[in-house]
């Protein structure tokens, strides 16, 4: 039987993939990073309350949760979607904007704050198509979050003040029909072995 909540034996880490992201004001962005939060801050207490059952000294948590969502790669099409402000945004831009609203209107800084042991995240190339009012990955995602988690694993593996967990353990996929079965100028083939729970 399975079941996704921490135990006494371990903290799961969470990866959430969905199709949007902030400052997009939809279900689609907003519930999603909600959930990794929410997830982020089940393992918080989980982790704080074993670890004072067992030292009393003080310890840094580290990230278990990543948030993966689209980059929209063309200027174009984030004016098209977000407005004017984000033609020329960056992915740190847009990542700043995402942990401030959920410091400010969600009132999760802990889990906004990757100094803090909070969300961690990713993007994927993606495309704005406004016919469909959709955002659609341009790569397959699995293939980025695989190169992406063993890219940062290395860097880790290189820098001992680093605190990051990005274990590959339970995938929640929202609007799973969107992530892989369109890619704009690709095919669809998909060797990713790794198991995951869609939502």
């Amino acid at each position: 039987e399975s079941d996704l909540r921490p135990s006494s034996e371990r903290v799961r880490h969470f990866w959430v993939v969905t199709t949007a992201a902030l400052p997009w004001m939809t279900g689609t962005a907003i519930n999603p990073l909600l959930r990794a939060a929410y997830l982020s801050q089940m393992n918080r207490r989980r982790s704080t309350h074993q670890y004072h059952q067992s030292s009393p000294t003080t310890h840094t948590l580290s990230s278990t949760v990543t948030l993966v969502i689209p980059w929209i790669e063309s200027a174009v099409e984030r004016y098209q979607l977000y407005g004017a402000e984000w033609e020329n945004a960056t992915p740190a831009t847009q990542e700043s904007f995402i942990r401030s609203w959920l410091t400010t209107h969600a009132n999760l800084p802990l889990e906004a704050s990757m100094e803090q042991g909070g969300i961690q995240i990713m993007w994927y190339p993606a495309r704005y198509l406004p016919h469909f009012h959709s955002i659609f990955a341009t790569s397959n995602i699995c293939e980025t979050i695989y190169q992406q988690h063993h890219s940062s694993k290395n860097n880790q593996n290189h820098d001992t003040t680093t605190n990051t967990h990005t274990k590959l353990d339970v995938c929640f996929l929202e609007e799973p029909e969107r992530l892989d079965l369109y890619r704009h100028n690709h095919n669809n083939n998909n060797n990713n072995n790794n198991a995951t729970t869609n939502h």
